[in-house]
C-alpha cells in the first residue's frame, strides 16, 4: 500500500473516486494504521491507543509524511511483538 499511495502522489493519493462511499488511497493506508494500532498495540501488546476511526476515512495530507508513519508504525510492531505470548489472552475485548 505503501508503494501505491507513492507512486500515485500526493494529488491522486487524496483523491476520492466518484462512488459513493468511496475512500482515498491515502485514507485507506490510514485506516490500515489505525487497524494495526488498535489490533496489535492496544488488544494484544496492551498500549494505550487513541484512535479516530471516523477520522481515518477523511484523512488526507502529503504522502511523504504517511510514508513516514508507515515506518514508524512498522517499527513499533515489531516491538510490540518481541515478547509476545501468542498464548496470552487479549488486553482487551475485540
Amino acid at each position: 500500500m505503501t508503494r501505491i499511495v507513492t507512486e500515485l502522489g500526493d494529488e491522486l493519493a487524496n483523491r476520492r473516486p466518484a462512488l459513493d462511499g468511496a475512500n482515498s488511497a491515502y485514507a485507506l493506508l490510514t485506516h490500515c494504521l489505525g487497524v494495526m494500532e488498535h489490533w496489535v498495540g492496544h488488544l494484544v501488546a496492551g498500549r494505550v491507543v487513541h484512535r479516530d476511526r471516523a477520522a481515518e476515512f477523511t484523512a488526507s495530507g502529503p504522502v511523504a509524511d504517511l510514508v513516514a508513519r508507515v515506518a514508524a508504525a512498522k517499527r513499533r510492531l515489531r516491538a510490540d511483538l518481541v515478547n509476545l505470548d501468542p498464548g496470552a489472552p487479549l488486553h482487551a475485548a475485540p
